[in-house]
């Protein structure tokens, strides 16, 4: 299982079965919860997207935000320009603590 460290800048890949560029992607959100609680929402600005494969790269800031030893739930959602929309299943992540708190 993946794990996201508090306070540090992961870079999180995603890989599709399809090639996502052959999308004409309008609306694209990466959404983060623990607990049923959303924490953190990144939109298509946020995100690379190379063939079938999606990278975001968190902030201390926004890693800080996790709470230690809580799994994190990640989904993406996207529309295209016709109007369909697709959603991934949800994505499960361990959180881990570090011992010197705040950024950096």
């Amino acid at each position: 299982m993946a794990m996201i460290r508090r306070g540090t800048t992961p870079t999180l890949t995603f890989e599709f079965e399809e090639n996502l560029e052959d999308y004409d992607i309008d609306e694209l959100y990466v959404t983060f919860a623990q607990r049923d609680i959303v924490f953190l929402e990144l939109n298509k600005e946020s995100v690379v997207i190379e063939g079938n494969v999606l990278q975001l790269k968190l902030t201390q800031e926004e890693t800080l935000k996790i709470m230690p030893y809580v799994l994190v739930a990640i989904q993406i959602r996207m529309k295209d320009t016709d109007d369909n929309a697709y959603a991934t299943e949800l994505m499960y992540v361990d959180a881990e603590q570090v011992l010197k708190g705040g950024v950096i």
